[in-house]
């Protein structure tokens, strides 16, 4: 499970890296 969550915290943290900069 914790590596499940890892997993969707650093695709979470990506996509508002990527909105951040599109913004």
């Amino acid at each position: 499970e914790g590596a499940n969550e890892m997993q969707i915290f650093d695709f979470k943290y990506r996509n508002g890296v990527l909105t951040l900069k599109i913004k």
